[in-house]
């Protein structure tokens, strides 16, 4: 058993072009935990305890610690694709069923803010041309998407 098999008959059972369009945050977050606990199961059945409670990790050897730490790294990196998809799905129907200017945070919902609110296109041009806008590269602490990193969870 792979861990694409499980997954894709799950996909392939639901009859939808993804099992993840009408799933919530919290369903998909379950599913795929409960996905990585059978790949943990069969292959180092000796840590699922720890992936599922990490408080259940005392006694055990190292090597095998590391490798529980290992796996809920996987499963926070999972959540967090979870997370990500579902964000960016409920931005796609809010665009599709009420409009770009619709969508908190976007340049279409200021300007569709300022309209109604009786702001000028003057007034809004000329705050534009005092803006300076520069590149800034950062690295978000939070975010776990690193090539090193995701090229050690295949290994």
């Amino acid at each position: 058993m792979t861990v694409e098999s499980p997954i894709k008959s799950a996909v392939e059972a639901s009859g939808l072009p993804s099992a993840y369009a009408t799933r919530s945050v919290i369903e998909a977050s379950a599913f795929l935990r409960e996905q990585l606990l059978a790949v943990v199961r069969q292959h180092m059945p000796e840590i699922e305890a720890v992936v599922r409670d990490s408080k259940a990790g005392a006694g055990l050897a190292p090597r095998q610690m590391a490798r529980a730490l290992q796996a809920q790294g996987i499963l926070f990196q999972l959540v967090s694709i979870a997370e990500q998809a579902y964000a960016m799905r409920r931005r796609r129907r809010i665009e599709r069923e009420k409009g770009h200017d619709k969508l908190l945070g976007t340049f279409d919902y200021v300007l569709s803010s300022a309209s109604i609110a009786g702001v000028k296109p003057e007034e809004i041009h000329a705050q534009l041309q005092t803006l300076r806008i520069r590149p800034v590269i950062t690295a978000h602490p939070t975010e776990a998407k690193r090539v090193s990193i995701l090229e050690k969870y295949r290994r």
